[in-house]
């Protein structure tokens, strides 16, 4: 800053229809301070030119100066850097962007949640989208010169396939293809998105899907998104023909763009159907919340002009409300739109709490259980929703029917081996995963926090393990195919298509060795330690010998090489992965379930008119709060539904 500049002032915008436009004027020299002013524009303008910027604020504090209308505004260090990247090259020109960090006075309460009103127009009106995904020169502070390299390599590799994408000889275009996805770079993508914040950003989804057309920007690289997706088709076409290194390819494009693919194919599916159908939904808000927000309110409010689009009439963004009474005037409003109760699903217990009333998801923990399958009704099918707000929304009423209590549970839950929440130096401080309780294998995955993934995968063989002790009784080997089967369907309750055991001897013997340790027939068999190196997620790295011997000791790497010699097994095994955060139960009439590891014994399990599964609640008083939903093996198909109605009373959730 200047010595003279002063410190720059918005004037309040005049329209409520009407935005800030940035005017930035070029500069020859690349380190010049970034010089800019504001132009009022309505949105409602036909000929209103602009473009807009898609960035992430990383976190950052506002510690960098810009000139704007000759005053100094303060702004992230990302935000600079966007603006220098996409501002003219010669002194002469300028350029016309928008960006929120500039755009929207950020201390103005009232003015920011007007304006992430508009969001979905703004994006959806501007020319052309850039997509910011910061300076390949700069350092996060958590990665070696080898990190970025790799980085470098794997954006240029997508560059390539963006281009290839677009060649007009579909021969040549196709082959171009093919041979990009035999490149090392195709696999490696996933290292881009776990270093670049852009790709966890919860805003950018809607930036992205309502946009005209967007282009990734990573220091001087330049691809177009859309010719992205495109060659993320074509693979798809060439992974169904079976070409192995198309499909490697193909699902890491997916693993990168899923969410913003996901929610573009839902905005076609709302135009042609008016409203987006509730599963569709909320499977969709579900999948977003391993996306990173600084703010707990814009877990939802970045999602606003999404929702809004698909037909949900959410109530206009106001920052001056808590995220707790966001979260539950959404999800009010989501259950009144669809006389349902399906968002309750989204319920698990495990925090971190924001003083919510219990029926109301908290989006702001990333930590989340997968949903069952769309097939799964615990009620009588079709049963009529009722549901009622009292004390100002404070309270839900159901009817429902109390089932079952929960008496005995695993003191172990299923680790999710992948959450990508933060770097793997820092774990402990951001995982959402229990501690592991075992002091050793605690000792030997702090000693080697890069393998921590390897480390817990191979940990949750004696998680299943214990599993089936509980399940089981305590004899697995012993134990009868009728509780097999049980266990089997309830760590299967998150997969629509899987190995029938019930039907296949060989396979129930594949799930005793899953779940048991006991001897496979196809033991005599080498191990597949190709798939064991794939599965622990060490096939591309060199861990050290120390580490290797320490695993290879355990007991839990010797029932590893046993799941590695039969298909069964390793089928099973990958499945049984969508279990995370999730325990074993056991009920007061011998029946096994799963949920998430929130539920305590004492738990009552209720089925709700109109809820599809068991909900687990706790008992305060003459209320209860609800703590998650379940799979009970045996109730899942409606037999525990009453058959007289009157056995259904109300029931209040606090």
């Amino acid at each position: 800053m200047t010595s003279t500049a002063k410190w720059f002032t918005y004037r309040s915008i005049n329209d409520a229809r009407s935005i800030r436009i940035l005017r930035v004027y070029g500069s020859c020299f690349v380190d010049s301070p970034v010089e800019c002013g504001l132009l009022e524009r309505s949105l409602e303008d036909q000929q209103l030119k602009y473009e807009a910027i898609s960035y992430c604020w990383e976190g950052q504090e506002p510690t960098q100066t810009l000139l704007c209308e000759k005053q100094a505004l303060l702004v992230t260090k990302n935000c600079e850097l966007a603006l220098k990247r996409f501002r003219p090259t010669a002194n002469d020109e300028t350029r016309l962007l928008w960006i929120d960090a500039v755009c929207i006075d950020q201390t103005a309460t009232r003015e920011r949640g007007h304006q992430v009103n508009l969001m979905g127009e703004i994006f959806n009106k501007a020319d052309h989208v850039l997509a910011w995904l910061g300076n390949l020169e700069e350092s996060n502070g958590h990665e070696t010169f080898g990190d970025r390299d790799l980085r470098v390599r794997t954006f240029r590799w997508l560059v390539r396939l963006a281009d290839a994408a677009v060649d007009h000889d579909i021969e040549r275009r196709d082959d171009r293809l093919f041979k990009l996805t035999l490149e090392p770079e195709a696999i490696d993508l996933t290292e881009l998105v776990r270093q670049v914040p852009w790709f966890k950003r919860l805003w950018v989804v809607q930036e992205i899907v309502l946009c005209k057309a967007a282009t990734l920007v990573y220091g001087r690289f330049e691809a177009s998104l859309d010719a992205i997706i495109k060659a993320k088709m074509i693979l798809g076409n060439m992974e169904r023909m079976g070409k192995a290194s198309a499909e490697r390819a193909s699902q890491s494009l997916w693993n990168a763009f899923a969410t913003h693919h996901q929610g573009s194919h839902l905005l076609g599916l709302s135009r042609s159907y008016k409203r987006l159908d509730e599963s569709i939904l909320c499977h969709f808000i579900a999948e977003t919340r391993f996306s990173g927000t600084s703010d707990n309110r814009d877990k939802i409010l970045a999602l606003h002009s999404l929702l809004t689009a698909y037909g949900v009439p959410l109530p206009e963004p106001d920052y001056s409300k808590s995220a707790a009474t966001i979260y539950r005037e959404t999800t009010m409003t989501i259950m009144q739109t669809y006389r349902s109760l399906r968002i309750l699903e989204q319920v698990d217990g495990l925090g971190p709490t924001l003083n919510m009333t219990s029926w109301v998801p908290d989006w702001a923990s990333s930590k989340h259980s997968i949903g069952l399958e769309d097939d799964t009704c615990a009620d009588v099918p079709y049963s009529e929703p009722f549901f009622q707000f009292r004390d100002g929304g404070q309270q839900l009423i159901l009817k429902g029917i109390g089932v079952d209590t929960v008496t005995t549970r695993s003191s172990f839950c299923y680790m999710h081996a992948d959450e990508r929440l933060g770097h793997l130096k820092d774990y402990a401080s951001w995982t959402r995963n229990p501690s592991i309780s075992d002091l050793d294998w605690e000792k030997m995955r702090h000693a080697n926090p890069q393998y921590t993934p390897a480390i817990l995968r191979l940990w949750n063989i004696r998680v299943l393990q214990d599993f089936a002790l509980v399940a089981l009784d305590g004899s697995p080997t012993e134990a009868s195919d009728a509780s097999i089967l049980a266990l089997h369907h309830s760590l299967m309750s998150q997969v629509r298509h899987t190995v029938a055991v019930e039907r296949q001897g060989k396979a129930r013997a594949a799930f005793r060795t899953l779940c048991t340790a006991w001897n496979h027939p196809d033991d005599n068999e080498e191990p597949d330690r190709q798939w064991m190196l794939t599965w622990l997620d060490m096939s591309r790295t060199s861990p050290s010998d120390v580490l290797l011997n320490n695993l290879t000791e355990t007991h839990e790497y010797r029932v590893l090489e046993r799941i590695s010699r039969s298909s069964y097994c390793k089928e099973l095994l990958h499945h049984v992965g969508r279990t995370r955060y999730k325990t074993i139960f056991k009920t007061a009439s011998g029946r096994i379930g799963i949920a998430p590891w929130s539920i305590k014994s004492g738990d009552e399990i209720m089925l709700f008119s109109g809820a599809r599964l068991p909900l687990v609640t706790r008992r305060l008083g003459q209320r209860y709060r609800l703590i998650a939903h379940a799979h009970v093996h045996s109730i899942m198909h409606g037999e525990a539904w009453p058959q007289d109605s009157t056995a259904l009373s109300e029931t209040c959730l606090i």
